[in-house]
């Protein structure tokens, strides 16, 4: 079975399937669905990081530049 572009996997084209295989592809499709959700939001939570460290530093280097401005 061949499904053409534009087309979608509906139960008529489906009937010619082994179940079982379909089963498989369709638990395969989920997981790698699963798995790329799963590396966003750890991308995001690492993002959020990452932000949260550069205002850090950005406020470390103005406490500084204000430190030096009061020995002079």
């Amino acid at each position: 079975m061949v499904v053409k572009q534009g087309e979608t996997m509906t139960q008529e084209k489906t009937n010619n399937v082994d179940p079982k295989i379909y089963e498989e592809v369709i638990g395969k499709i989920a997981q790698q669905r699963n798995d790329a959700h799963n590396r966003v939001a750890t991308l995001e939570i690492d993002v959020a990081r990452l932000k949260q460290e550069n205002m850090r530093l950005k406020a470390t280097i103005q406490a500084e530049k204000e430190f030096k401005k009061k020995d002079k």
